[in-house]
C-alpha cells in the first residue's frame, strides 16, 4: 500500500504530508508503517486520537498532532498530500464521508486513502472468516456475542465495499478520484481510495491495473478484480476497482458513465 501511494502521487521532494491515523502502539513498525517507510521525515505531520509523541523521538523532523480526522485542525490546502488508513474507524457512513471531506478540504494536491476489502473473507480486526460478510446489525450483536466488544461499535469498525467506499467520496465532495485494490492470490483485501485535486484519471494511477468494467465486475462490482479483461492479463498485485468521479463529465475512461459500483 505504501508502495501504491508513492506510485500514484509521485510525491516530490519538499512535499508536505499529512499522515491521519497515527497509533500510539509500538509493538510492530507496521503500526506506523508510513512514519517508518517515508523517507523524507521533516516533511511529515502525524495525526492520531492518541498519543503517538513517540513518533517525535523515533523519526528526526517529523511533527506530531493530537486531534480527529473529522475536524482537522487545519487551514484549508494546508498539506500537499493526506495519506489515511483509518476510514473504517470514524463512525457510521456520515462520519465516514465527513472524514474524507476534511481530507479534501486540507490537501493541496491529493489524498490516498487505504481500508479492508469488506469482501476479503477474512477480517482481520476480529479474525473469524466470513463472519462479517452478515448484516452489519447481526454481525456487530455477533461480535458481542464472542467477546470482541470494541468492535462491536460502529464507531470503532464500520468495514467498506468498493460501492460504498465510492458513495462516501461523492458525499465528502471529491470531485476526481480513482479506487483499486491491493489484492492477495487474485482476491482484493485493501481497497485504495486516490482523490486527485487538478485532474481526473484518464487512466490507472499504476499500471497493469484491473478495471471495473469488464462484464464480470458490472454483474458483481463489489467483488471485482477477481477476473482479469483479456486487454489487461498482465500480473500485478493491484487491481483497480472503479475510477470515475462525482463531476460525471470528467469521469475517466476506465469505466463508462452509470457503469460504477453498485452501493450497499
Amino acid at each position: 500500500m505504501f508502495d501504491a501511494f508513492m506510485d500514484a502521487s509521485s510525491v516530490a521532494t519538499g512535499d508536505t504530508v499529512l499522515d491521519i491515523g497515527a497509533t500510539s502502539d509500538r509493538t510492530y513498525d507496521h503500526s506506523n508503517y508510513f512514519e517508518e517507510w517515508f523517507p523524507h521525515k521533516a516533511q511529515i505531520t502525524a495525526l492520531g486520537i492518541a498519543d503517538a509523541r513517540h513518533l517525535q523521538q523515533f523519526y528526526d523532523g517529523l511533527h506530531f498532532v493530537r486531534g480527529d480526522g473529522r475536524a482537522l485542525p487545519f487551514k484549508d490546502n494546508s498539506f500537499d498530500y493526506i495519506h489515511s488508513s483509518a476510514v473504517q474507524h470514524v463512525g457510521s457512513r456520515d462520519m465516514q464521508a465527513r472524514f474524507l471531506a476534511e481530507l479534501w478540504r486540507v490537501a493541496r494536491k491529493g489524498i490516498f486513502v487505504t481500508t479492508p476489502n469488506r469482501w476479503f473473507p477474512v477480517e482481520f480486526h476480529t479474525v473469524p472468516p466470513l463472519l462479517h460478510w452478515l448484516p452489519p446489525r447481526l454481525f456487530r450483536s455477533v461480535l458481542y456475542w464472542i467477546g470482541h466488544d470494541f468492535f462491536a461499535r460502529e464507531e470503532n469498525l464500520n468495514l467498506l465495499s468498493a460501492g460504498s467506499l465510492a458513495q462516501i467520496a461523492d458525499r465528502a465532495g471529491i470531485k476526481y478520484y480513482a479506487i483499486d485494490a491491493v489484492s492477495l492470490f487474485g482476491w482484493p483485501t485493501n481497497l485504495l481510495l486516490f482523490g486527485n485535486k487538478s485532474r481526473a484519471f484518464s487512466s490507472s494511477p499504476h499500471p497493469g491495473a484491473l478495471s471495473l468494467c469488464s462484464s464480470v465486475a458490472k454483474k458483481n462490482p463489489a467483488r471485482a478484480g477477481l477476473v482479469r479483461p483479456k486487454s489487461l492479463r498482465r500480473t500485478n498485485r493491484r487491481s483497480t476497482i472503479a475510477a470515475f468521479g462525482s463531476d460525471r463529465k470528467a469521469r475517466p475512461r476506465l469505466c463508462e458513465a452509470g457503469a460504477g459500483p453498485s452501493l450497499e
